[in-house]
């Protein structure tokens, strides 16, 4: 009989469906390892005919032509999201036109001829450097380290100088970004200019760069200091990591009348940096870390389960990310917190999980309608947050909280049969296979 029908038939589609489970649990529940910053929420959309977000500013002319209005806010289905098949010929890269992909090259912008993309994005770079806001000039600079071979080094050499000589946040977060895997004081750069020590004093109200000034001081076994910087943390009134600010800066930077190819260059790079620098999350790890030990260990030391408590609370009420959420809800089940936080944080945790990001945040869809989309949703990740725009999605669909949280713990509990039953050995079949 083939695999396909009967009872082995069962155990088939029980495999299948456990992949797919086992693809959503990875993408958000709080436990799963290895840190909350692996998170990409690409599984489920907003019911069809829901009301449309809140209006965002105006969107690329250049792309909204090449869709219709009902293209550019598509109705979302609560389908996981199919991937795309990369050996479909045709596949839009806006500003250029169709291009086809080959079976084993998934990437659109390596089939536009490389002097014309060098040429676009050097002149996209160009434009973010002449912009009068030194954030777009310090996005300028990230944009141009890609594919720059020794020229990276001239514009990381730059950007800590802009950095260390200005007293804003967002640049010094960009920079010390850039400067990672320089060793300064070997090679002579300017990155030695900068520290965790100052970026947590340019924001001392704001958690994430004291936890990373305590990772910092965990990693050369300084425990006072680590100490010190998760009392600071704990201390904060709000939870900002400003790395989610440059894909915003850009498009917002590169509006019309820009030609959209270097629009779509230079937001396909700073999506894909953003993406990269949210799966090595250095403050939710610390906060993780350190709050580990579990509530019998943490007893022996006062001082530090109450640096960890509170700091699950600035994390739980204050943090703009799904990732912050995730990491108050792990040092809440370490510590044992039982204020009323934790069970609003689970319950919209587990819907904003479920509600999911949009397609238009695929860093490799790079269609006019996708980056018309995008434009919308960056700004709206950078203005209020990640949780915030997640959250607009979840309201526009119509839905409660409790509704979406529900379905994603159905989803949950399916993928714990699904694991069961796969494995369950066949009737005289072989238990090892």
């Amino acid at each position: 009989m083939p695999p396909w029908r009967g009872e082995s038939g069962l155990r088939w589609g029980a495999v299948a469906m456990l992949a797919l489970a086992v693809l959503m649990y990875w993408a958000g529940h709080p436990a799963a390892p290895p840190s909350p910053g692996a998170v990409v929420l690409r599984d489920a959309r907003t019911p069809p005919g829901a009301p449309a977000p809140r209006p965002r500013p105006a969107m690329d002319p250049a792309m909204a032509t090449a869709v219709s209005p009902a293209a550019m806010s598509p109705p979302l289905q609560h389908t996981p999201a199919t991937p795309r098949t990369t050996n479909q010929p045709g596949v839009e890269v806006c500003g250029w036109g169709r291009v086809d992909l080959p079976g084993d090259d998934p990437f659109p912008l390596q089939r536009i001829p490389p002097a014309q993309r060098t040429a676009a994005l050097d002149a996209a770079e160009q434009r973010l450097l002449a912009d009068p806001d030194v954030r777009v000039q310090a996005a300028g600079l990230l944009i141009g380290l890609r594919g720059r071979g020794p020229g990276g080094r001239q514009r990381i050499e730059r950007l800590a100088w802009l950095a260390a000589g200005l007293p804003d946040p967002v640049v010094y977060a960009f920079a010390l970004r850039a400067c990672q895997g320089v060793v300064a004081d070997r090679d002579g750069s300017a990155c030695g200019l900068l520290g965790r020590a100052q970026a947590a004093r340019l924001e001392p109200d704001n958690a994430p760069p004291w936890l990373e000034l305590a990772a910092e001081a965990a990693a050369r076994g300084d425990a006072a200091a680590e100490r010190d910087a998760m009392e600071r943390a704990a201390q904060a009134t709000r939870s900002e990591v400003h790395l989610a600010q440059l894909p915003a800066l850009v498009v917002r930077a590169l509006a019309p009348p820009v030609p959209v190819l270097q629009r779509t260059l230079a937001s396909s790079i700073a999506i894909n940096l953003h993406d990269t620098w949210r799966l090595s999350p250095v403050a939710s790890a610390q906060a993780r870390d350190y709050c580990a030990a579990g509530v019998d260990a943490l007893a022996t030391e006062p001082s530090r389960q109450a640096s960890c408590r509170a700091l699950a609370r600035v994390l739980g009420d204050q943090g703009r990310s799904l990732a912050e959420l995730a990491t108050a809800l792990a040092i809440a089940r370490s510590t044992q917190l039982t204020a009323a936080g934790p069970s609003a944080w689970q319950l919209e945790h587990d819907a904003l999980v479920e509600v999911g990001t949009p397609e238009s945040a695929d860093p490799n869809d790079l269609g006019c309608a996708a980056l018309a989309s995008a434009q919308g949703w960056w700004q709206s990740v950078a203005d209020d947050g990640e949780r915030r725009a997640l959250r607009e999605r979840l309201e526009a669909s119509g839905r409660s909280l409790q509704d979406w949280s529900d379905r994603h713990r159905r989803h949950l509990a399916m993928a714990g049969a699904a694991a069961a039953l796969a494995a369950t050995p066949e009737p005289g079949g072989d238990p090892a296979r």
